[in-house]
C-alpha cells in the first residue's frame, strides 16, 4: 500500500520531534551537493518532515548522522526508534521524547569536529538523553537505540536471544 508523508516548510523549536537526520543530498536542480537536515515532527497525530538546506557540503567535515528523538509503539506491542521505516497503518502510538530545539542542539554537538571518538560524544550526550525504561530501570535513548539495532541484526541473521 502506498503511503504519502506530510512535509512542512516551517517548524517551531518547541515542537515535539521524532528524529533528526543530517547528511549530504543533491539539490533540487541536481547540480550540486548540499548538507541537509531532515527533522521529523508530529503534526495532526502523524509524522511530518521538514527539510532544511544547511549549505554546500564542503563546509562540513563531520559525517552524516541520525538522532532518534521519540518512540513509535506498534499495534503488535513492539517499540521502534526509527519511525521512517514503519507504515502508518501499523503504528498504535507515537511518543516524542525531545523537542526540535533539543535535537538541533545535539546535531550541533555531533557536527562539531573537536571530539575524537564516538565514545566521547556518547558520554557527553548521555545525561541529556536519559529516559526511563519500560521495566523501571534507567537507560539512555542512545543505549536503547543501539540495542534495537543489534536486535534487528540478530533477527536478520537468524539468531534468537532468550532472557530469563
Amino acid at each position: 500500500m502506498l503511503s504519502l508523508e506530510a512535509t512542512t516548510i516551517a517548524i517551531r523549536l518547541d515542537e515535539p520531534a521524532l528524529s533528526l537526520w543530517e547528511g549530504n543530498l543533491l539539490t533540487p536542480d541536481f547540480r550540486e551537493w548540499h548538507r541537509y537536515q531532515i527533522i521529523r515532527v508530529i503534526r495532526r497525530d502523524r509524522p511530518a518532515n521538514c527539510k532544511v538546506d544547511l549549505g554546500a557540503r564542503e563546509k562540513f567535515t563531520a559525517n552524516g548522522f541520525y538522532i532518534p528523538g521519540g518512540i513509535v509503539r506498534l499495534k503488535s506491542g513492539r517499540e521502534s526508534f526509527i519511525p521512517e521505516t514503519i507504515p502508518y497503518e501499523l503504528i498504535a502510538r507515537i511518543e516524542s521524547l525531545h523537542t526540535v530545539a533539543e535535537l538541533r542542539h545535539e546535531a550541533d554537538d555531533l557536527r562539531n569536529p573537536k571530539w575524537k571518538s564516538w565514545e566521547e560524544i556518547v558520554d557527553m550526550a548521555e545525561p541529556r538523553l536519559t529516559i526511563g525504561m519500560d521495566n523501571g530501570t534507567p537507560g539512555t535513548l542512545l543505549e536503547r537505540f543501539f540495542e534495537e539495532q543489534e536486535s534487528k541484526l540478530n533477527w536478520a541473521r537468524g539468531r534468537k536471544i532468550f532472557t530469563g
